[in-house]
Order: structure tokens, then C-alpha cells, then sequence
């Protein structure tokens, strides 16, 4: 069925279906050529309409991984080490995950470890300290922080606490 629907589409319908999908969000390459195999488009026409949307400037892959980056850690407080992962897994480039990366301010990064760890110590509260302890550093360590980073914030959270 979608090879009949495919063999229907030109060059232009494929292409205003593929602008309309990357102006609803940022995609990066890999989901847009998703989308477009699963519409059973495939070679030179497929190359096509995805160099005429970054010439167009409606694929960017570095414009992607800062919105990404910057969505992920905002909102479900991510570190840098799981937005990483989930940029390679997206097959973006290491120079924009670098720079997406470079692209959070480290204030914002500490504070985010921050709300994210205290959040948590209110959820095992009531667990013994040192399985609290466990699990806080744990749950930083899924998150996508380094160790390092999850011990310099549980300092900090508990200093502020001596206070």
C-alpha cells in the first residue's frame, strides 16, 4: 500500500511532506530519512529531497542537538553523558554533539544536578542513609552525570542542608 502511495508521489509532494514534518519540530537526518523509507522512498530520490531541506535550511543537525540537548536537560534533567548517548543513537555528528554539549552553561548544569538529586532524596527519605545514599548516586549516575559530578553536588545540597 505505501509503494503505491509512494509511486504517486513526486519530487515536490515528497518534499512538502518532508518540509511540513521538519517545520512541526527540529529532526536530525536520521529521523527525517526514517521517514521518508517508510513512505517507500529510496536512492537518488531520497538524497535528493534531503539536500534540497538542508539547503532550505530545514534540516540542521547542529540546530537539532542544541534543541535537543537544551530540551532534555531542561526538562527531564539529563547530563551530559546520557544526551550524548542519545545524540550518537540518533546518529548525529561528534562536532554537533559537541557543541550542543559546550551549548548548556555550567551554572544551569550544576544547578539542574542539583534539583534533580534533591528531588530525589525527598522520594527515599524515609530508606536508611546509606541505602539513601546508594540510590541518590545511582539515580544521578542513570541520569547522565559522572560520579564525580554526583558526589560535588550531594556536598553541596548537604552543606547547604548544615546551614
Amino acid at each position: 500500500m505505501k509503494e503505491k502511495n509512494a509511486a504517486r508521489w513526486t519530487k515536490e509532494n515528497a518534499l512538502a511532506n518532508a518540509r511540513r514534518y521538519c517545520v512541526y519540530q527540529e529532526r536530525c537526518h536520521s529521523e527525517v530519512r526514517n521517514k521518508l523509507l517508510s513512505h517507500g522512498l529510496y536512492g537518488d530520490f531520497l538524497e535528493e529531497i534531503i539536500a534540497s531541506l538542508i539547503e532550505e535550511d530545514y534540516l540542521n543537525e547542529e540546530r537539532f542537538a542544541i534543541h535537543y540537548a537544551g530540551g532534555k536537560h531542561r526538562i527531564k534533567g539529563w547530563g551530559r553523558h546520557k544526551i550524548e548517548l542519545e545524540l550518537r543513537k540518533k546518529q548525529v555528528s561528534a562536532y554537533s554533539i559537541k557543541v550542543a554539549l559546550q551549548s548548556i552553561g555550567q551554572d544551569d548544569y550544576h544547578d539542574q544536578i542539583r534539583r534533580v538529586l534533591e528531588r530525589r532524596m525527598q522520594y527515599v527519605a524515609d530508606q536508611i542513609k546509606e541505602v539513601q545514599e546508594h540510590e541518590i548516586v545511582q539515580y544521578g549516575l542513570r541520569k547522565g552525570y559522572s560520579y564525580e559530578e554526583v558526589q560535588t553536588a550531594l556536598k553541596a545540597i548537604r552543606d547547604k542542608g548544615d546551614q
